[in-house]
């Protein structure tokens, strides 16, 4: 693996870019692990991608994964090397993902994770009470009680408008 600090990003290309149709992708899904354990992505073909504890999986469109394969390039990829900085329990929050979301635009509500100028990795598990799950095309399947995790990579307030924008 190429060394690297836990928890920074490395990403091929921009959201943006994908959606004003730029595809040529150049990291295959085989590469991703010399650069994290963890991450998204989208494949060439449109289809999207999860790296989760450096296992590629590819996301179909009735939002079933299959492995990923490993020769197939992305032309959009964000990897980090996931290391949990914090830990915040449920109960303090309470499991609504609005009060989520705002804990986490602050660097004040989370102390000891990065700074203003900092992405976010993280993960969410546990049992949720209902998933929505969109996949390409715009397909989407939604599901109730599902036990798992969430992968993200969050972005504070003033560099998600400027990720945006592209």
């Amino acid at each position: 693996m190429v060394a690297s600090i836990p928890n920074d990003v490395f990403q091929f290309s921009t959201w943006t870019a994908v959606q004003k149709g730029f595809s040529t992708g150049q990291p295959r899904a085989a590469d991703l692990t010399s650069h994290g354990t963890d991450g998204i992505g989208v494949f060439e073909d449109g289809k999207l991608m999860i790296l989760t504890d450096s296992e590629a999986y590819s996301i179909a469109e009735n939002c079933k994964l299959s492995p990923a394969q490993l020769h197939k390039r992305l032309c959009f990829a964000m990897v980090t090397i996931f290391q949990p900085m914090r830990v915040i329990n449920p109960q303090e929050f309470g499991l609504d993902m609005r009060k989520l979301e705002e804990r986490l635009s602050s660097v004040e509500k989370v102390p000891g994770v990065g700074g203003q100028n900092s992405v976010l990795p993280l993960k969410v598990g546990g049992t949720f009470l209902g998933l929505r799950l969109e996949g390409p095309g715009g397909s989407s399947v939604e599901r109730e009680s599902v036990k798992g995790r969430c992968l993200g990579i969050g972005f504070r307030v003033g560099w998600k408008v400027l990720v945006d924008q592209g």
